[in-house]
């Protein structure tokens, strides 16, 4: 009878650590149509687990294609950047966001000066 007492009492301890879930919203990157959708993180026990939902818009209504589905996958990968990087002497160094975006502003009106009948677009959309 202590044997099941104590195996009742670390599973009800693992209950309440396993209750545990989060819903950004967010948008799919993939295409120009920017579906919408919810990222649901469930956090159990010491695990995480990701899925994607999608939300009702005009756009879409309500579906996601396969890209959209696993649109949050590139934001768990190991290897993913988590400061920005500028080149510096042919490698990269990091640099402070504040200076990465003052030297993405610099290389756009760069780009802007030296090719006047091109044109830059850039897109994007509230979630």
């Amino acid at each position: 009878m202590a044997m099941t007492n104590e195996l009742l009492r670390y599973f009800r301890a693992k209950e309440k650590e396993r209750a545990s879930e989060t819903a950004a919203a967010t948008q799919c990157p993939f295409c120009s149509v920017q579906c919408t959708l919810q990222l649901v993180e469930e956090r159990i026990v010491e695990r995480r687990r990701y899925k994607a939902v999608p939300t009702d818009n005009p756009t879409s209504n309500g579906r996601l294609c396969l890209k959209g589905m696993n649109a949050y996958q590139h934001a768990l990968h190991p290897e993913r950047l988590l400061v920005p990087l500028a080149k510096v002497g042919g490698r990269f160094v990091r640099v402070r966001w504040e200076e990465a975006l003052s030297l993405i502003a610099e290389r756009i009106i760069s780009i802007q000066k030296e090719m006047e009948s091109m044109r830059l677009l850039f897109t994007a959309a509230d979630p």
